[in-house]
């Protein structure tokens, strides 16, 4: 009989420890979001994160969004993780 593996994925909004996912071999999708016209992506980078708050972008009246990745988008994130683990 064939062993079978399993792969657990997250989104980036998950609140796990820092490093966790990383140590466990688990997969983060990121998702985008806009603040005012600006694109930015949160992959659960503490670096990246933090100086969102630097900069204080959230505390001026910009209009935010949140932008999930698409279907296709997953789909090859899997793929790609499945194939090099």
């Amino acid at each position: 009989m064939a062993q079978q593996k399993i792969g657990l994925a997250i989104d980036a909004s998950c609140d796990l420890p820092t490093g966790f996912p990383e140590k466990n071999n688990i997969l983060v999708i990121p998702y985008g979001f806009r603040i005012g016209k600006k694109f930015h992506e949160d992959s659960r980078v503490p670096l990246a994160t933090c100086e969102i708050y630097q900069k204080r972008l959230l505390l001026e009246s910009h209009d935010v969004e949140t932008i999930p990745y698409t279907s296709e988008q997953i789909k090859q994130l899997l793929l790609k993780f499945a194939v090099t683990n």
